[in-house]
């Protein structure tokens, strides 16, 4: 039997709505009806973020894909996305939070010690 796989990416699709778990599988769900009608015999995998509105098990976008699925389906979590919360997440802390307060502390201390040394070094040449 001679068969063709197809390998479609997927690279972003514009979403103007609510981004939860209905409209995106039915964005989704559209868009694979128009590449690839008999997109549920052939769906094998399904990464995403691990957010809530991707995986939770009523609503999710992948617990729908999963559904519509004729097949058992595998479900990755795509690193580069897991990436991008982590860094959204660490950057969130370090602008808002205690380190950016430290930061602000600590410069406002190194000055001081210029105008402590300065001074010290004024008194110290008029004693001498």
């Amino acid at each position: 039997m001679d068969s063709i796989i197809h390998n479609y990416h997927v690279l972003g699709i514009p979403i103007f709505d609510r981004h939860i778990g209905e409209n995106m599988f039915n964005l989704i769900s559209w868009l694979l009806d128009i590449i690839c009608p008999d997109w549920r015999t052939k769906l094998i995998a399904v990464g995403s973020d691990g957010a809530n509105s991707m995986t939770g098990r009523l609503q999710g976008v992948v617990t729908r894909l999963e559904e519509a699925a004729i097949f058992k389906i595998y479900r990755t979590w795509c690193g580069l996305h897991q990436l991008d919360l982590a860094m959204y997440y660490a950057y969130d802390e370090v602008w808002t939070g205690k380190f950016l307060n430290d930061m602000h502390r600590f410069i406002g201390y190194l000055r001081a010690q210029v105008s402590h040394i300065l001074r010290r070094a004024d008194i110290t040449s008029k004693i001498s």
